[in-house]
């Protein structure tokens, strides 16, 4: 397994754990600020994040190709 691999899945673990934190803090924080972070942050990150780790896990496996090719 790659660094970048490893960095693809410690990405994808720790965003998890943010959704669900996100998730817990939203019931109870409900007002303009809450609502204004989520406009122009959180919903960016709901996004960005998937592509991200997507190109992330794309870049891993070309690398991984490149490297084998390489060795032969």
């Amino acid at each position: 397994m790659s660094d970048l691999s490893n960095l693809t899945n410690d990405l994808a673990a720790s965003w998890r754990s943010l959704i669900a934190e996100w998730s817990t803090t939203r019931q109870s924080w409900r007002d303009k600020i809450a609502d204004r972070f989520e406009r122009e942050f959180w919903e960016d990150l709901e996004r960005e994040m998937p592509r991200l780790l997507e190109i992330m896990a794309a870049m891993d496996d070309q690398f991984n190709r490149a490297d084998q090719m390489m060795r032969e």
